[in-house]
């Protein structure tokens, strides 16, 4: 909506620039979303057809950009940054421990569903009830500049 508040956004017309690394945490994961979204990738993307609509070149890592991620429409050049604020939907108490015994092996069988069962309602509850929420999703208009090559 920030992007395209009177249309519907255009897959392959949305530059995606990270400010971290591609192997850095979970840039390259977060990424992959991004790409089956806007269609943009870095060099392995759709490559077009008869000279339109490549894909490739239209992501970028270690951005100069304010937040964790700029999307940037690469018809007008409107962009906002964009960054998750995933602390302000808290976990269910037990899953930092639950967590931890899953990763050493010491979890019982029940305790590992219990932590699907928590994690699986975090992603629910950041996707449902959050995905809207400014709080949590922060996105700000990037003031225009000319599109890089």
């Amino acid at each position: 909506m920030a992007l395209y508040p009177d249309c519907p956004p255009e897959r392959g017309a949305i530059r995606a620039d990270f400010r971290a690394d591609r192997l850095s945490g979970v840039t390259g994961v977060i990424a992959s979303v991004v790409t089956l979204l806007t269609g943009a990738t870095h060099d392995t993307g759709f490559k077009g057809l008869a000279g339109q609509f490549d894909r490739r070149k239209l992501m970028y890592f270690l951005a100069d950009i304010g937040d964790e991620i700029r999307f940037t429409r690469t018809d007008t050049g409107a962009a906002v940054d964009v960054r998750a604020e995933l602390g302000n939907v808290p976990f269910a108490p037990r899953t930092p421990a639950l967590l931890q015994k899953c990763l050493d092996g010491s979890a019982t069988p029940g305790e590992t569903a219990e932590f699907r069962e928590c994690w699986q309602a975090r992603v629910q509850a950041l996707l449902l009830e959050h995905g809207d929420d400014p709080e949590v999703f922060v996105v700000r208009a990037v003031a225009r500049k000319p599109m890089p090559a």
